[in-house]
């Protein structure tokens, strides 16, 4: 059957970050909080505390300060819960993510585009089939990633018959079906001067392609007003398009 079907997400961000990344070396990483207080104080040891981790402005601090002690409730042992999960999602993550590169050495790419045999990206199983579609967008974005509603649209223009059509992604880039073969590839270059139009993540990531820069977007609910911060600004999402 190689139809497409549902794709379960990639669990890179729930195995959480890794002692050693990318040169970064994090020796305390795996240590709990309260054991580096008790040492800090049993030395006699002067630490110096960020002040935005307090703040709950930020996602991460509402789950460190709100969540996990009303998760603790129902499992007081929810922490080391999530510890072995996210060590398992690794392990997991690991294996298959090697398949996948050993898959994604079949694609094809020419100048500036990335070609697919549909085919035979349908005939994997659905763990394989969102990570290999990853590979072939890094081949094109340099640390470019493809979010969920990215992976669901190009799958479903993989279903479609005949002809060619075509999908946009982040980053300027787009997919094209042209038969039985997928098509990535990046837009003609705009103007000097003019920006261009970029499709938005939201929630999510999108990197604003030759300015360096990566916008973060997320949906306040009305809990957050507007701040004297140059670089964050505040929308009306019900009059965005």
């Amino acid at each position: 059957d190689l139809s497409p079907r549902p794709l379960a997400a990639c669990p890179t961000g729930l195995k959480g970050i890794p002692p050693v990344r990318e040169g970064y070396i994090r020796p305390l990483i795996e240590v709990w909080r309260e054991e580096l207080l008790h040492y800090a104080q049993h030395k006699g040891l002067a630490f110096v505390q960020d002040s935005s981790n307090l703040k709950k402005d930020y996602l991460r601090n509402r789950i460190r300060q709100e969540l996990l002690p009303a998760l603790s409730e129902y499992n007081p042992n929810i922490k080391e819960r999530l510890l072995h999960l996210a060590q398992v999602l690794a392990e997991d993550e690991s294996y298959l993510e090697g398949l996948a590169q050993e898959i994604a050495r079949g694609i094809v790419m020419v100048d500036h585009e990335v070609s697919i045999s549909i085919p035979s990206l349908l005939s994997l199983p659905a763990a394989l089939q969102a990570r290999v579609l990853q590979h072939a967008f890094a081949r094109l974005a340099a640390r470019g990633t493809l979010e969920y509603p990215h992976i669901t649209n190009v799958m479903a223009l993989m279903g479609e018959g005949g002809g060619s059509k075509q999908v946009t992604l982040p980053g300027g880039y787009w997919a094209r079906r042209s038969y039985d073969t997928l098509v990535l590839g990046r837009q003609a270059e705009t103007p000097a001067g003019m920006a261009g139009e970029i499709e938005i993540t939201i929630p999510g990531r999108t990197r604003l392609e030759g300015l360096a820069m990566e916008l973060e977007a997320a949906i306040a609910e009305g809990r957050l007003g507007p701040q004297a911060d140059p670089d964050t600004a505040y929308l009306d999402y019900d009059r965005l398009t």
